[in-house]
């Protein structure tokens, strides 16, 4: 025992036993009993926030309009990636960031700030403010989880410590409607994917410019070739050379104002032109080709997880709660492309790691089986490159439960894909390589 001035006095010392935390012994009133309230029957949890403004030092209330839910996932793919480029275990992002997000929706915030919503359960979340247009006000740094059949309360968003929960009766009317489900924001929901969400975008709308047949427009290329760690396009927009070690990593989020418009100097072409090559079989040029196409070869024997072959599971992650079929089946769509036919469906939080089978036949409104099924795979869409010509019907089901059957049909005529490899023969056979024909070699 010590005192205020620090004297100690042995009351027991016993050199058998470990002497710890003494509790004075004395007859005590039995503590009462508290029920369970995890119902361990169910998936999902609720989270009530008491007011978002409680803690947003400099945020005007009604500016916060929902909240986004997003859960840090634990990767199950192997990385056979050597070394820590960009300080990560494995590589996600030239953003710092070290885990795979997946975005599960975002809830309504009240005019008064409160915000009552149901999520699932055993996943590690974090909430973000989002105003009105969906810009974000300001997120956690750290996650929670909610527990089955419970709801889990706050009083705000980075509250001070020492504050309680308000009186206010509104939170017993709050508890007395249902919680809200999580909406899917304006792209979908699950993880974001830049090779196959974000490039064909700049493939259709800006290569053209940017690294295709008119060059490399103001000496920004998004063609979407592979580089050492990413791609041409994403390095490109990400590339913060000048900003990104100032004072550490910096990790705050940044006013638009903070990236100033830049000035593209044009490179100087006055004078005569140099050609390198006299043609594309200059021994010259078919050496470098070689190369190129070694580099290749090497790259795609031990393939990167964005790149043919890599073994990656997309949308899949460890999980405490097995991932259920949804309510609501996706609806599938076939288009028939100069690729073959692409088959899509719904990009949605609560698809994120489902099995899917994919299933085709000549027959309209045929029963999935064996000899039907064309892949099984965790992702939101497929190109069917060996479709046969003539009208063709595909289902898309569960793989590993029963399941609905979504449906798709298109006509294929295989013009576009002769179209594409004639070209393709002919720039090869003739042209030397362009910029465009980089993302391809």
């Amino acid at each position: 025992m010590m005192d205020r001035a620090g004297r100690r006095l042995t009351l027991l010392d016993d050199p058998d036993i470990c002497l710890h935390s003494p509790m004075l012994v004395k007859p005590r009133l039995v503590p009462p009993v508290i029920a369970e309230a995890t119902d361990r029957n169910a998936s999902t949890g609720r989270f009530l926030v008491q007011d978002v403004y409680q803690g947003l030092e400099g945020v005007k209330r009604g500016d916060v309009k929902w909240l986004r839910v997003i859960e840090e996932t634990s990767r199950v793919s192997a990385s056979t990636m050597g070394g820590s480029p960009y300080n990560q275990t494995f590589l996600v992002s030239a953003a710092l960031a070290f885990s795979v997000k997946n975005y599960l929706g975002v809830a309504p915030v009240s005019e008064e700030g409160s915000a009552y919503f149901e999520v699932p359960a055993g996943r590690a979340l974090y909430l973000q403010a989002l105003d009105g247009d969906g810009r974000l006000v300001q997120s956690m740094r750290s996650f929670i989880q909610a527990a089955p059949g419970t709801t889990r309360s706050c009083v705000g968003c980075h509250e001070n410590r020492s504050s309680a929960p308000s009186p206010d009766q509104r939170f017993r009317r709050v508890l007395a409607h249902p919680p809200s489900r999580l909406q899917p924001e304006s792209w979908g929901g699950g993880y974001l994917d830049y090779p196959t969400m974000v490039q064909p975008i700049l493939d259709r709308h800006c290569v053209s410019c940017h690294g295709g047949a008119r060059e490399i427009a103001a000496g920004l290329d998004l063609t979407g070739g592979w580089t050492e760690h990413f791609s041409i396009s994403y390095e490109n927009l990400v590339s913060r050379r000048e900003s990104q070690l100032v004072n550490g990593y910096a990790h705050a989020v940044k006013p638009v104002d903070a990236f100033p418009r830049r000035t593209f100097r044009a490179p100087d072409r006055s004078g005569s032109a140099v050609i390198s090559f006299s043609s594309t079989q200059s021994e010259s040029y078919q050496a470098m080709l070689a190369i190129v196409r070694n580099g290749r070869e090497l790259a795609l024997a031990e393939p990167r997880v964005d790149m043919p072959g890599g073994e990656i599971i997309p949308g899949e992650s460890r999980q405490l709660i097995a991932v259920s079929a949804p309510e609501r089946w996706p609806a599938l769509r076939a288009t028939e492309t100069a690729s073959g036919v692409r088959l899509s469906w719904d990009r949605r939080a609560d698809l994120s790691g489902l099995k899917f089978e994919l299933h085709r036949s000549e027959k309209p409104g045929f029963t999935p089986e064996a000899t039907t099924r064309l892949v099984s795979l965790t992702r939101f869409d497929y190109f069917d490159v060996a479709a046969p010509s003539g009208v063709q019907h595909y289902a898309l089901i569960s793989d590993g439960g029963p399941s609905p059957a979504a449906r798709a049909t298109v006509m294929v005529t295989g013009h576009s894909r002769n179209r594409k490899a004639d070209a393709r023969s002919k720039v090869r056979g003739s042209d030397p390589i362009r910029s465009s024909d980089r993302s391809s070699l």
